[in-house]
Order: C-alpha cells, then structure tokens, then sequence
C-alpha cells in the first residue's frame, strides 16, 4: 500500500512530477499509472493484472481506482482522492 500512498502524494504535488510530464487521462502514459511509471513507482508499460499486482491491488480496484472515469473528468486530484477512499478502506 505504500506505493498507493505515494502515487497518491504525487498526484497532489506537481512539483514533484518527472520533467516534462503533463496530465492527460485520456493516454496511460499520462494518466496515473504513467505518472507512477515515470516516477519509478512501479516498472514501465505492462499488463494491467501485472501492474495491478505492482501496486497490491487486484484487477478490479485497478480499474475502479485508474480507469472508471464516469461523468466528470478524470484529474490528479480525483485519482488522488479515490486513493484515498481505497487506502481507508485497507487500514
């Protein structure tokens, strides 16, 4: 869970981003899980069960966490706060 907390700290703090590195959730090199591949947090482009496991989680919290975006855009402050729902739930 560690590494969810940091993708979730980063994603608050663009200042801390890799160089050059811009939003775009409609890319997965620019989404969250690009973010967290920039940044080392987790290795570069690979299935998404493999990722899932990466990050502790299973497939289906992927998706609901990185890919569901529903009605309203998907920014890093979202993203971030549906960590946050989800890290609640795992304490």
């Amino acid at each position: 869970m560690r590494t969810l907390a940091a993708l979730r700290d980063l994603l608050r703090d663009e200042t801390k981003w890799p160089e050059g590195f811009r939003w775009n959730f409609g890319d997965f090199a620019t989404c969250a899980i690009g973010l967290a591949q920039r940044a080392g947090l987790i290795e570069g482009v690979r299935p998404v069960d493999v990722e899932a496991a990466d990050l502790g989680i299973d497939e289906m919290d992927y998706w609901q966490l990185f890919i569901s975006s529903g009605p309203s855009p998907m920014t890093p402050e979202r993203v971030a706060e549906r960590l946050d729902a989800y890290l609640a739930t795992q304490s």
